[in-house]
């Protein structure tokens, strides 16, 4: 089912609470989650493609090419380790 949240900072998020990606209805666009100024209307509908998600740092990080950071270089996490107590 399509969701739509307001932010508070005057934008809006529209995503699927079932994971699955959504298409802006009337175009060929496609998005894992939008965000759009609450004072559109753009309309979206579920797909049945699923979202991909990335397991591990490596995939993150090729999938992110150029932009990537790299996490074991900085000695970093985007886990917590509290997360593993």
């Amino acid at each position: 089912m399509i969701v739509i949240k307001f932010l508070e900072n005057g934008l809006k998020k529209t995503f699927s609470d079932y994971g699955h990606k959504i298409r802006k209805v009337g175009t060929d666009e496609v998005y894992a989650e939008a965000i759009d100024s609450s004072k559109t209307n753009y309309i979206y509908e579920e797909t049945d493609e699923l979202i991909e998600v990335l397991d591990t740092v490596e995939e993150m990080e090729i999938e992110a090419g150029d932009d990537a950071v790299d996490l074991k270089a900085e000695n970093t996490s985007p886990f917590i380790e509290e997360d593993y107590v």
